[in-house]
């Protein structure tokens, strides 16, 4: 059977697309009691067996204390990747290290490679260090701005503040919202032509009186521009790999490939088109 708790928000359109960010913290703030109380009633449902564990998303993190508190076992369901999960271990090294003193007053600039599959777990990530206490400024492509302003609406951006989204261009000539790019063509571009914009919303950003100064970048590992512009202006910056573990092991295995003189490839290659 399903049941449901509040999220704590306010109703809204049923086709709306909720902030995730303010989801998140409505969540944490106003879904414990609800979620006590539908577990009492359940423990007294004679119509069901009695509820013997609770099975929570590992980002519910106040079914813990539900848990604790009602004395039901709980285990945590990981949805992430297993390349964000290696993320996530790297933690304790980074407090350790004086990295995550304070969160609070940070600016990360989170810069994803123009495509669907790297933009949404760069979005996510922003998402994530937005609840807990950074200053966000995401930076798409012009091209893929207007794509999402088109899909979610002129003014589903402007919700907060303290998460922004800037653009720089990605070198090509201007085409229809709803065309797909060619992505080797949109590579070799940005590579080309993009860390000169970069730089130039960087220094603005630095600048910015009403947004804290910026601290860190996090950049997609394939727009490796960044590393130039993180380098001459002195800003430190993290690379997120977006490709699944098992490419990540495909990708150790270049070194091999090349020793064994396997690539380059030798011979014609056919076009298979």
């Amino acid at each position: 059977m399903c049941e449901t708790i509040p999220d704590g928000l306010l109703s809204s359109d049923a086709n709306a697309t909720q902030d995730i960010p303010t989801l998140s913290s409505s969540i944490l703030r106003n879904c414990l009691e609800p979620f006590k109380k539908l577990v009492l009633k359940l423990l007294k449902d004679s119509n069901a067996p009695p509820v013997t564990w609770i099975v929570s998303d590992s980002s519910m993190i106040f079914t813990w204390d539900a848990s604790k508190e009602l004395g039901i076992p709980m285990v945590f369901l990981w949805t992430a990747s297993a390349s964000a999960f290696l993320g996530y271990t790297q933690y304790r090294h980074l407090i350790d290290e004086g990295i995550t003193k304070s969160l609070t007053g940070a600016h990360a600039i989170c810069i994803p490679c123009p495509a669907q599959g790297h933009i949404a777990p760069m979005l996510k990530l922003a998402k994530l260090l937005h609840f807990y206490g950074f200053h966000i400024t995401f930076v798409n492509t012009k091209y893929n701005h207007r794509r999402l302003l088109k899909s979610r609406g002129p003014a589903s951006l402007d919700s907060l503040s303290s998460f922004r989204f800037e653009t720089i261009p990605d070198g090509l000539p201007s085409s229809g919202a709803n065309a797909t790019q060619d992505i080797p063509t949109l590579s070799s571009s940005i590579l080309k032509n993009c860390l000169e914009p970069f730089k130039k919303l960087l220094l603005k950003l630095l600048k910015d009186s009403n947004a804290p100064p910026v601290t860190w970048i996090v950049s997609d590992s394939s727009m490796i521009f960044t590393w130039d512009a993180s380098k001459e202006l002195g800003i430190p910056m993290v690379l997120l790999w977006t490709a699944s573990a098992s490419a990540f092991l495909g990708y150790t295995q270049y070194r091999h490939l090349i020793d064994e003189g396997i690539v380059p490839l030798k011979g014609t290659i056919r076009s298979l088109s």
